[in-house]
């Protein structure tokens, strides 16, 4: 039998040791970071992919937005950051 095992980590870096996050930094084939921000009813996501198994990777930003215009009508924003 092929096995193809994932495990997924979700770390909140407020809580654990900078040493538990480099540790599993350094054992991840992909590493995906996202800082998230709260202005003036505008949810701002930030997504940054700093590593994966791909030979030929960039690391790679994106933000996405979520806001409101009426209270009622949502309006999301995705693009890659140069």
């Amino acid at each position: 039998m092929d096995w193809n095992i994932f495990t997924i980590l979700l770390l909140n870096k407020d809580v654990v040791s900078e040493r538990l996050s480099a540790w599993v930094s350094s054992i991840s084939d992909t590493i995906i970071t996202f800082r998230s921000s709260l202005e003036e009813g505008v949810l701002e996501e930030r997504m940054v992919i700093l590593r994966t198994p791909s030979p030929s990777f960039e690391p790679t930003a994106y933000n996405f937005k979520l806001s409101t215009e009426d209270g009622s009508t949502h309006h999301m924003d995705f693009k890659k950051v140069e």
